[in-house]
């Protein structure tokens, strides 16, 4: 700990820079900008936010009266962070919240006793940041786009409240810290009224024209008594009047936050949970309790026997990991039998499924959260911690073969739900009025998107109506194996079920997937299809039904702020979304490691992502259309969509370079290497005698054809030069677009 401040300073100090430039980006927005120059400008806004983050970290741990506020001002930026969509007037109140809470930068340089004026501001402030995250979620959950402009008055006169709040707050907590001592760095200061005001304005023409009408019609209350004047304000904006939504442009704001705040603050719970899971793993609290060895992390009991044994630090190859369950249950379970006279222990069937090296990978993967073909003490715990009732043994064995078996069933399922939604929507469009149709096609574009990952089956099966997951087991593991996954997929959607009629079937955000999944940091392949089977016979049902014209909330409390179409494609779109960063957080991966991007989509989860990502790379792809449509999303998209401008000669020259290359590197390497086994051999020689022998290099072993077939073996971390060499010249392949 005697580090810390002088490691606080340069936090401080960096977080000070990064504060200034974010002041300048705010204050110098240009309206009308293209949806890619607003993401950039977002994204480095909310990185500057993010060194602040970094500050109140080490606040919070050298002292816990800060603990309560900083968790909940970490969790308001995590999820505006993971926003699809931000919006720079609500984004500009985050950065006056974030210079409020920089004031704590002092906190560990004052005595304990102002706690008494302090703890109470401090409680104040996390009550106010929870209500602003409210109106946040409120905001881009609770309202579509014509509810928000006709609303957005109401939203500013928040906005500015709380501003103003933040505001007074920092000048609270700076008097209170700073009463002893002098301040270290000067405050810094930012009119965000004067943003509200300027990013209030009409961004196009559409929205102007709007506001005219609105103006005109004597604002919302006077528009509300002309259903004719607000379709047509609505119309200007390409949107539509449900009867719910009129409803709801009655209510105040404040009654429609309030409405959000149970939701919302189960949201924020579980990104609180998903922090301090974050905590627990940093290197500080895993440090503290390596002295007594790193398998006093682990919670399993089983799992810490075999990390102990094996005296492995805080990481392990995922295939070393596997071989050491194996071995450590087959001596468990042999030992159970001499212990029972002879009798079998009731698990020892799950023997049979890990031992088998076909499912290795699986479990490796289910393991391994980041996909670098290790895991570690975190992955383990986090892996083990969504067992529930379930053994440890037959948790493995499960994700061994057992989901796989689950998935083939759910893509079956889903890809006659999918059928069943086309044609349900064919049916439906001769009923569609003129204000629906965009809606709908929106939806159905969605629909047309989910059948690339359906189709993984089609991709990596390929037609053999042979495949059988559990074609190595015998009768009575398959038995065994058919049961486990059985009833632990009816528990699984049960919960989902309950959970998804919690939230009226929304999934609006990565927030909602976890809360939904009870699982803070799920993995979307390991869920997506369950959700799929879920959510598009409710759709179904939606579709089939007509307009519901009530002006009464339904049962679930919830007010329907947009048409059902737009509804039913949200929560696909998250869902699809998802899905797609994901799959390019895997593919930076892999080629960071040099590996065979195509090679490992079509073996990964399954190869559950073997289909979006055959589209994906596909000239003319629908999926990068609607990437390019998105503005390439808040986190830049552009850096892994394939490049299809280079004509066929170019993509060939870049490859042969690119290779060349490669094998100028590798020679280079082998080349160390080979000096380094002749100088071993012939320290090991002397005194005998020897010439230590040349290392035989076989025949066109630098060739780009040479040991093609290692890619396989090399993906999983294995340390054969041999084995990367494959590797390496395979990762050419994703160069110039997969071509």
């Amino acid at each position: 700990m005697s580090h810390a401040p002088q490691a606080l300073d340069i936090r401080v100090s960096h977080a000070d820079v990064a504060l200034r430039n974010t002041k300048e980006l705010i204050e110098r927005h240009k309206p009308n900008q293209s949806k890619k120059e607003s993401s950039t400008r977002i994204r480095k806004i909310l990185s500057g936010i993010q060194q602040v983050v970094g500050v109140l970290e080490v606040v919070a741990s050298l002292d816990p009266r800060a603990q309560a506020a900083v968790t909940v001002f970490k969790g308001l930026i995590k999820l505006e962070n993971d926003r699809r969509d931000n919006d720079e007037r609500f984004l500009a109140v985050h950065v006056s919240m974030t210079l409020m809470m920089f004031a704590l930068r002092r906190l560990p340089s004052v005595q304990e006793q102002n706690s008494d004026e302090l703890v109470p501001e401090l409680d104040a402030i996390a009550a106010d940041m929870e209500e602003f995250g409210t109106l946040t979620d409120s905001y881009w959950n609770k309202c579509n786009k014509f509810v928000r402009f006709i609303r957005s008055t109401d939203f500013k006169e928040k906005l500015e409240h709380y501003d103003d709040t933040f505001s007074k707050h920092g000048e609270r907590l700076t008097r209170i810290l700073v009463a002893e001592m002098a301040p270290a760095v000067a405050e810094i200061q930012i009119n965000v009224r004067e943003v509200l005001d300027r990013l209030t304005n009409a961004q196009n023409q559409r929205e102007e024209e709007a506001q005219n009408l609105l103006r005109e019609g004597g604002g919302l209350a006077g528009v509300l008594e002309n259903q004719d004047l607000l379709k047509a304000i609505a119309a200007k904006l390409g949107e539509q009047v449900t009867p719910a939504i009129s409803h709801v442009l009655k209510q105040t704001l404040d009654s429609l936050i309030e409405e959000n705040g149970t939701q919302f603050a189960s949201k924020l719970e579980n990104v609180k949970k998903e922090l301090d899971e974050a905590i627990q793993r940093s290197t500080q609290v895993i440090i503290g309790r390596l002295n007594e060895g790193a398998y006093q992390i682990i919670q399993d009991v089983d799992i810490r026997e075999i990390w102990r044994e094996d005296k492995w630090k805080l990481s392990v190859k995922w295939r070393t990991f596997v071989d050491g369950v194996c071995n450590h249950f087959h001596t468990k379970f042999k030992k159970m039998a001499a212990e029972s006279g002879g009798f079998q222990a009731p698990e020892e069937w799950t023997l049979q499924v890990m031992s088998n090296v076909a499912y290795h990978s699986p479990i490796g993967e289910a393991i391994d959260e980041d996909a670098s073909g290790f895991i570690s003490v975190h992955e383990i715990n986090h892996f083990i911690e969504r067992k529930g009732d379930l053994s440890t043994p037959v948790w493995l064995a499960y994700w061994a073969a057992g989901h796989q078996y689950l998935n083939l069933q759910y893509t079956t399922a889903v890809d006659s739900l999918l059928s069943d939604v086309r044609a349900a929507c064919e049916h439906a469009r001769s009923d569609l009025d003129e204000m629906e149709a965009p809606a709908f096609e929106g939806y159905l574009a969605t629909i047309q998107l989910l059948q690339y990952i359906v189709d993984w089956v089609d991709v990596v099966i390929d037609g053999d109506s042979e495949f059988d997951i559990m074609a190595d087991l015998d009768e009575a593991a398959q038995s065994e194996l058919d049961v486990v996954v059985t009833e632990f997929s009816e528990k699984n959607e049960r919960s989902v079920e309950k959970a998804l009629e919690a939230l009226n079937f929304e999934l609006l955000d990565r927030a909602s997937i976890g809360m939904v999944t009870n699982d803070t940091g799920v993995r979307i392949e390991q869920v997506i299809l369950l959700l799929l089977y879920t959510i598009l016979p409710q759709n179904l049902k939606m579709i089939s039904e007509p307009e519901d014209q009530s002006t009464e909330p339904d049962d679930a409390g919830d007010w329907r702020f947009s048409s059902k179409w737009q509804q039913m494609d949200a929560s696909l779109t998250t869902l699809m979304f998802d899905f797609h960063l994901r799959m390019r957080s895997l593919i930076r991966g892999w080629r960071s490691q040099k590996l065979d991007v195509k090679l490992q989509m079509h073996s990964y989860s399954g190869g559950l992502y073997a289909g979006w990502y055959e589209e994906y790379i596909r000239p003319g792809s629908k999926i990068v259309e609607l990437v390019e449509r998105a503005g390439n999303g808040p986190n830049g998209d552009s850096d892994d969509v394939p490049q299809t401008g280079d004509t066929v000669d170019e993509k060939i020259h870049n490859l042969v370079v690119r290779i060349n290359e490669i094998d100028d590197k590798l020679e280079s390497r082998l080349s160390q290497i080979e000096d380094m086994l002749r100088q071993v051999l012939h320290t090991s020689a002397q005194g005998a005698d020897i010439e230590p022998p040349q290392m035989q290099v076989p025949a066109g072993y630098y060739s780009s054809e040479a040991h093609e077939g290692d890619v396989y073996a090399g993906a999983y971390g294995d340390e054969s030069d041999t084995m990367r060499l494959g590797q390496m010249q395979a990762s050419a392949e994703y160069s110039g677009g997969e071509d």
